[in-house]
């Protein structure tokens, strides 16, 4: 995509479901196993420096577990968040080869909130709903990264290696209870690599990855 500059684009994910619920994915950075996922953000490099966001957009609805609560009690949560990235960028392309590499600091934000609303009251019963749990979640951190490949003939070869640091803090409120704050540092590296030999029907691919990481965590409740 062309606009302010020349923009790769992200993963993008549209779901919904017939009692609308529903989920705009365009490029959200969403946590994984070994950290966020800023492999499926948009991109934009400009010269010697590049950007990368996404956000999303969320609603989901839940039925409480029947221990002795009313079989038409629901759960609606909203959710909304974003993620940016702004950092240094390098790449060199040889026509069969690639390599791009680059290291920056980003920053997501994700917010929800949780209504206890009556199951069989339709859209009107999300005017009535009560607040269960608002849930806050801030990051910010550091992220490098490195890919490239070649592509000769009958042989593919690609290769991924990040590091990222970061700490995330997270806000639980629940009114008339004990509230929670958590936060979390993380420190994470991943690596793939995969070979294709052949062609259509006659190929081969071989692959390797593997991850490390480290964590620091803790909570406290308040209220």
């Amino acid at each position: 995509l062309d606009m302010m500059a020349s923009m790769r684009s992200g993963d993008m994910a549209l779901e919904w479901s017939p009692n609308w619920d529903f989920l705009i994915d365009a490029g959200q950075p969403w946590r994984g196993p070994n950290g966020y996922q800023w492999e499926r953000a948009f991109s934009m490099p400009v010269g010697v420096y590049e950007a990368k966001f996404g956000f999303f957009i969320e609603k989901r609805t839940s039925l409480k577990p029947p221990s002795g609560v009313p079989a038409n009690d629901a759960y609606v949560t909203f959710s909304a968040g974003a993620g940016f990235y702004l950092g240094y960028f390098f790449e060199l392309n040889a026509g069969i080869a690639w390599v791009r590499a680059g290291i920056g600091i980003f920053g997501v934000m994700i917010g929800s909130a949780t209504l206890r609303t009556d199951a069989s009251g339709g859209a009107l019963a999300l005017l009535k709903g009560t607040l269960v749990e608002l849930r806050v979640v801030g990051v910010i951190g550091i992220y490098a990264y490195g890919e490239g490949g070649v592509e000769v003939w009958v042989l593919s070869a690609c290769f991924r290696v990040s590091a990222q640091a970061f700490v995330e803090v997270t806000l639980a409120y629940v009114p008339n209870a004990r509230s929670v704050i958590q936060w979390n540092a993380t420190l994470s590296a991943a690596y793939s690599a995969s070979v294709r030999i052949g062609s259509g029907w006659f190929s081969w691919t071989f692959s390797v990855s593997g991850a490390v990481q480290m964590q620091i965590n803790g909570q406290a409740a308040f209220g």
